[in-house]
């Protein structure tokens, strides 16, 4: 579970009672959801949707209680948002961290014991850093590097590293101003500075 800094969770949870007037208290599946232009709405809505969806493997009964997830994530005005997580039916599982709808961070692959399988980072969408491969015995079986989705060399030094790192994060400034524009800061975020 993720322990978000106190400033960030009045806004989450402004976000998440408004999707919850929204949508109402009815749990809404991927079978509700369509994608138009690269945006997620609910079908019929003329408003990009934002909340908490889950998939389900198909079943024979018809108790829902039956049912076992599949996928479970969330979607901020129709992108996908924070941690999602994919479920094998061996008992397995897949953590894809999200962010404005691109895969961003480290996707971590665990077995059905909970041991990690693999671990990928990834930077706007695309394997960038370290790939590493784990056995059952959780022992590195493999480590391969990629620098925005192509293999090669890992930086030489810490320096280069720190340098790659602080790249990451000003692409990620400029993707954002690009996509969304120049944000400037709510009245909210004001308040909440003054804490």
């Amino acid at each position: 579970m993720t322990v978000l800094p106190q400033k960030n969770a009045l806004p989450l949870l402004f976000l998440f009672l408004v999707s919850l007037m929204v949508t109402g208290c009815k749990e809404i599946t991927m079978e509700d959801l369509e994608t138009r232009h690269g945006v997620t709405y609910v079908k019929g809505s003329k408003t990009p949707f934002t909340g908490m969806v889950k998939s389900y493997y198909s079943s024979e009964s018809d108790d829902p209680e039956d049912r076992k997830v599949f996928r479970e994530g969330s979607y901020l005005e129709g992108y996908k948002n924070d941690k999602w997580m994919t479920y094998k039916w061996d008992g397995g599982r897949i953590e894809t961290p999200y962010k404005s709808g691109r895969i961003e961070g480290i996707v971590k692959t665990f077995y059905s014991t909970g041991e990690p399988k693999r671990e990928q980072r990834f930077f706007d969408g695309k394997p960038h850093g370290n790939d590493i491969h784990f056995s059952k015995d959780n022992v590195r079986t493999l480590q391969i590097f990629y620098r925005h989705g192509v293999p090669g060399a890992p930086p030489p030094s810490r320096k280069a590293e720190i340098k790659m790192e602080e790249e990451e994060i000003e692409a990620a400034q400029k993707r954002d101003e690009r996509l969304f524009g120049k944000r400037n800061k709510s009245w909210m975020e004001h308040v909440l500075e003054m804490f």
